[in-house]
């Protein structure tokens, strides 16, 4: 993926390079290199879309093998965790000047099996509550893919959500998040309607 063979497990960082000062991406690289771990910056910047809403990182098979199966020796999971949350804050402070909502954050990417899993990276956590969130979401996709993900018989995606008031997170396929998005705004509407109604005219 990206051409980029040198190392099999890679963090591949989508449009986030213009968001951060050069030295720093050679730092991060530099120290993920250290443990046999690629970081990739590339740009694809689409001409339909928003450049803010694209900015990924995707974590390759073979690194996420590892973290699913807790096989990362600890400084570099350690390491892995701390390149993702720098990541994240560059490119969160980059949407909050754009009146981003407060619960928008950028996200990283992974594939276990035929499934994909899209997960928040919310970087408004300190450096240990965001290991912890590294944690949970490890013990979560590990559960994902003991139990179901071995059922799929086809492409699944899954999407992580966070409860940043309760630190939990929930895993939804990507049909039932699209549902429930639905029911959220029929209801949203349904209030603004109600609240208009309730107007003296």
């Amino acid at each position: 993926m990206f051409g980029d063979d040198e190392f099999e497990s890679r963090l591949i960082a989508v449009n986030a390079s213009f968001l951060m000062p050069p030295e720093e991406q050679k730092h991060l690289e530099k120290e993920l290199n250290a443990h046999e771990i690629g970081l990739l910056f590339d740009e694809q910047r689409g001409v339909q879309a928003s450049i803010f809403d694209t900015i990924v990182i995707y974590v390759n098979t073979h690194l996420t093998e590892l973290l699913v199966c807790g096989l990362l020796l600890p400084a570099a999971y350690d390491l892995v965790k701390k390149v993702i949350l720098c990541i994240g804050k560059y490119t969160a402070s980059h949407f909050k000047k754009r009146s981003r909502k407060p619960d928008e954050y950028p996200s990283m990417r992974m594939n276990i099996g035929k499934a994909e899993i899209i997960a928040p990276i919310p970087s408004d956590l300190s450096n240990e509550q965001f290991s912890v969130y590294m944690d949970t979401l490890q013990y979560a996709l590990k559960t994902l893919a003991d139990n179901e993900i071995p059922k799929i018989e086809s492409y699944e995606c899954f999407i992580v959500e966070y409860d940043n008031e309760n630190t939990q997170l929930n895993v939804k396929t990507y049909h039932q998040y699209g549902m429930e998005q639905v029911v959220e705004q029929r209801k949203g509407n349904a209030e603004i309607e109600a609240n208009k109604s309730d107007k003296p005219k």
